[in-house]
């Protein structure tokens, strides 16, 4: 699933994203997108790069919580304003999210 941080945030917001490899630090705007992988992990990514992978579309991310895999949740993946302390939760942001799919040749490698 996809969304434009500037959703979730307000533009110019710094974030910091919990990811899978730890904190990372961005600024909400038009061209970051926050990303939800199918286990639930969050991570960013460049409009630019989104766009050259994905095909986005309007469809809403249809992910069920309790689907996310317990072992990658262990993290607890958050989106938080760096100033404020301001936190959202990978649950809390499914309702932003929009579906997308790898475009045509560009393939992802499933990791055991």
């Amino acid at each position: 699933g996809y969304m434009l941080s500037t959703e979730v945030f307000s533009e110019g917001t710094p974030l910091i994203i919990r990811t899978l490899e730890g904190d990372s630090e961005v600024i909400a705007s038009k061209d970051r997108y926050i990303m939800i992988g199918v286990f639930g992990e969050v991570y960013s990514m460049r409009a630019t790069t989104f766009e050259k992978i994905y095909s986005a579309s309007e469809q809403a991310y249809n992910m069920n919580p309790e689907d996310m895999n317990p072992e990658y949740l262990s993290y607890q993946p958050t989106i938080r304003d760096k100033i404020t302390g301001e936190s959202k939760k990978s649950e809390n942001i499914l309702r932003f999210a929009k579906a997308c799919t790898p475009k045509e040749g560009v393939y992802i490698r499933e990791t055991a």
